[in-house]
Protein backbone atom coordinates (compact mmCIF):
# COMPACT_ATOMS: atom_id res chain seq x y z
CA UNK A 1 0.00 0.00 0.00
CA UNK A 2 1.29 3.44 -0.66
CA UNK A 3 2.03 6.04 1.63
CA UNK A 4 0.02 9.19 1.61
CA UNK A 5 2.90 11.03 2.63
CA UNK A 6 4.59 10.02 -0.48
CA UNK A 7 3.20 12.41 -2.95
CA UNK A 8 3.82 15.18 -0.31
CA UNK A 9 7.27 13.94 0.00
CA UNK A 10 8.27 14.16 -3.53
CA UNK A 11 6.33 17.15 -4.40
CA UNK A 12 8.51 18.97 -1.62
CA UNK A 13 11.78 17.52 -2.41
CA UNK A 14 10.74 18.33 -6.05
CA UNK A 15 10.13 22.64 -4.82
CA UNK A 16 13.27 22.07 -2.90
CA UNK A 17 15.10 21.02 -5.67
CA UNK A 18 13.62 24.66 -7.28
CA UNK A 19 15.34 26.28 -10.31
CA UNK A 20 11.69 28.52 -9.99
CA UNK A 21 9.98 25.53 -11.50
CA UNK A 22 7.04 23.63 -10.38
CA UNK A 23 6.43 20.20 -11.04
CA UNK A 24 3.18 18.32 -11.70
CA UNK A 25 3.05 16.73 -8.67
CA UNK A 26 3.51 19.95 -6.56
CA UNK A 27 1.12 21.32 -8.27
CA UNK A 28 -1.59 18.91 -7.76
CA UNK A 29 -0.59 18.71 -4.40
CA UNK A 30 -0.93 22.63 -3.34
CA UNK A 31 -4.62 22.26 -5.53
CA UNK A 32 -5.47 18.77 -3.04
CA UNK A 33 -4.56 21.03 -0.01
CA UNK A 34 -6.28 24.11 -1.26
CA UNK A 35 -2.80 26.28 -1.31
CA UNK A 36 -2.32 29.33 -3.49
CA UNK A 37 0.60 29.53 -5.24
CA UNK A 38 1.68 33.02 -6.48
CA UNK A 39 4.87 34.18 -8.64
CA UNK A 40 5.46 37.58 -6.12
CA UNK A 41 4.69 38.11 -2.52
CA UNK A 42 3.29 41.01 -3.64
CA UNK A 43 0.96 38.82 -5.84
CA UNK A 44 -0.19 37.26 -2.53
CA UNK A 45 -0.54 40.43 -0.28
CA UNK A 46 -2.33 42.73 -2.56
CA UNK A 47 -5.61 42.99 -3.50
CA UNK A 48 -5.07 43.84 -7.31
CA UNK A 49 -3.05 42.76 -10.08
CA UNK A 50 -2.28 46.41 -10.66
CA UNK A 51 -0.85 47.03 -7.15
CA UNK A 52 0.81 43.94 -6.38
CA UNK A 53 2.87 45.33 -10.04
CA UNK A 54 3.04 48.95 -8.59
CA UNK A 55 4.79 47.30 -5.39
CA UNK A 56 7.48 45.26 -7.45
CA UNK A 57 8.16 48.27 -9.24
CA UNK A 58 9.01 50.22 -5.90
CA UNK A 59 10.65 47.32 -4.04
CA UNK A 60 12.89 47.07 -6.97
CA UNK A 61 13.64 50.95 -6.93
CA UNK A 62 14.36 50.94 -2.70
CA UNK A 63 16.69 47.49 -3.55
CA UNK A 64 18.79 49.54 -5.77
CA UNK A 65 19.11 52.14 -3.56
CA UNK A 66 20.08 50.71 -0.51
CA UNK A 67 22.86 48.70 -2.50
CA UNK A 68 23.82 52.48 -3.71
CA UNK A 69 24.27 53.50 -0.46
CA UNK A 70 25.64 50.71 0.84
CA UNK A 71 28.59 51.01 -1.75
CA UNK A 72 28.92 54.64 -0.75
CA UNK A 73 30.86 53.60 2.77
CA UNK A 74 30.00 56.91 4.03
CA UNK A 75 28.96 58.89 7.04
CA UNK A 76 24.72 58.43 7.01
CA UNK A 77 24.19 62.38 7.40
CA UNK A 78 26.37 62.72 3.93
CA UNK A 79 24.60 59.83 2.44
CA UNK A 80 21.19 61.00 3.36
CA UNK A 81 22.37 64.46 2.07
CA UNK A 82 23.64 62.82 -1.50
CA UNK A 83 19.53 60.94 -1.85
CA UNK A 84 17.94 64.53 0.01
CA UNK A 85 16.02 62.90 2.29
CA UNK A 86 16.37 63.35 6.02
CA UNK A 87 18.12 61.10 8.24
CA UNK A 88 14.99 58.74 9.64
CA UNK A 89 14.16 58.88 5.72
CA UNK A 90 17.23 57.11 4.94
CA UNK A 91 16.67 54.65 7.82
CA UNK A 92 13.47 53.87 6.72
CA UNK A 93 15.39 53.53 2.92
CA UNK A 94 17.74 50.86 4.91
CA UNK A 95 14.75 48.73 6.82
CA UNK A 96 12.86 48.49 3.45
CA UNK A 97 9.66 50.49 4.71
CA UNK A 98 8.48 50.79 1.51
CA UNK A 99 5.09 51.79 2.60
CA UNK A 100 6.16 54.97 3.52
CA UNK A 101 7.49 56.00 0.17
CA UNK A 102 5.80 56.46 -2.88
CA UNK A 103 6.76 55.45 -6.41
CA UNK A 104 7.30 59.21 -7.45
CA UNK A 105 9.62 59.30 -4.43
CA UNK A 106 11.92 56.96 -4.59
CA UNK A 107 12.11 57.53 -8.42
CA UNK A 108 13.47 61.15 -7.49
CA UNK A 109 15.57 59.69 -5.12
CA UNK A 110 16.60 57.05 -7.40
CA UNK A 111 17.94 59.99 -9.62
CA UNK A 112 19.57 61.78 -6.92
CA UNK A 113 21.72 58.83 -5.88
CA UNK A 114 22.65 58.44 -10.12
CA UNK A 115 20.81 56.02 -10.88
CA UNK A 116 18.97 55.33 -14.20
CA UNK A 117 16.00 53.79 -14.51
CA UNK A 118 14.52 52.54 -17.71
CA UNK A 119 10.87 51.31 -17.81
CA UNK A 120 10.28 47.92 -20.25
CA UNK A 121 6.99 47.04 -20.93
CA UNK A 122 6.13 43.09 -22.11
CA UNK A 123 2.83 41.35 -23.35
CA UNK A 124 1.44 39.75 -20.33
Amino acid sequence: MKNPHDDTKQAMAELDSGQGKRSATADKLFEDLGIQRFDSVWDALEETPQDAQLMRLRSTLLQEITQRVARWECLDVVAAHRLGVALPELECLREGKIHHFSLEELLAICNRAGLNVELTVTEA
